[in-house]
């Protein structure tokens, strides 16, 4: 059983192709079904699909759930899948990895492949196509790869991601700055700001109002 945790929105999270992959897996795995939970924008999209791709596979939009009650979902799944072009921070893998559930991500997404180690506490996939399907079957074939993955996605958590570990950390870095801090000297703001040239791949998502077309200050 897969799970797909968060908002159902295109950007960033493509959730249509995530929603495409889900059927697919579910139609070419044999005993693969997947859930959708969580609520956004682009829900009627999610809808859409499955009406017309899902229909008669066990793939399922569940919505909206209480943050609270995440955990006793995705301790019914064997795998949560994100296909996120990038993160912040994966928080539904974590989430998921603490209850014993395999990751699958995308290969190369920042944010993500921090802690989703292919092979060591996650798998990693190339695409939201063929290879995430391939994907799909080798952790389905395989109960033993799984049950390794899922050990050793729930021990990484605890390791790296516990309150005690975060905790020392803040607690050195806190540290650090106060030992290291040298003579205060005064912010110098420059009158204008000089930014690189927009990445080609990331201009769609490049939200910023040119200062000539920005609204008059009153």
């Amino acid at each position: 059983r897969l799970a797909y945790v968060g908002q159902l929105v295109e950007e960033r999270k493509r959730i249509s192709e995530l929603t495409h992959a889900l059927c697919r897996a579910a139609r070419e795995v044999p005993g693969t079904e997947a859930l959708i939970y969580g609520d956004g924008p682009d829900r009627r999209v999610v809808e859409q699909i499955l009406r017309e791709e899902g229909d008669g596979l066990p793939v399922h939009l569940v919505g909206f759930v209480q943050n609270s009650e995440i955990p006793k979902h995705l301790l019914r799944c064997h795998a949560v899948v994100l296909l996120s072009d990038h993160e912040g921070l994966g928080l539904a893998l974590l989430e998921g990895m603490a209850c014993g559930v395999v990751p699958i991500a995308l290969r190369g997404a920042p944010g993500v492949t921090e802690f989703v180690l292919d092979d060591v506490t996650g798998l990693l996939t190339s695409d939201r196509g063929d290879d995430f399907v391939a994907t799909v079957r080798r952790l389905r074939d395989d109960p033993a790869l799984w049950e390794r993955l899922a050990r050793s996605a729930r021990a990484h958590v605890e390791t790296e991601y516990s309150e005690e570990t975060c905790a020392a950390r803040w607690q050195e870095l806190v540290e650090e700055l106060v030992n290291s801090s040298g003579p205060r000297k005064p912010l110098q703001i420059p009158r204008r700001l000089h930014l690189p040239p927009i990445h080609p791949a990331l201009a769609v998502m490049d939200e910023r109002i040119p200062f000539f077309a920005s609204p008059p200050f009153h």
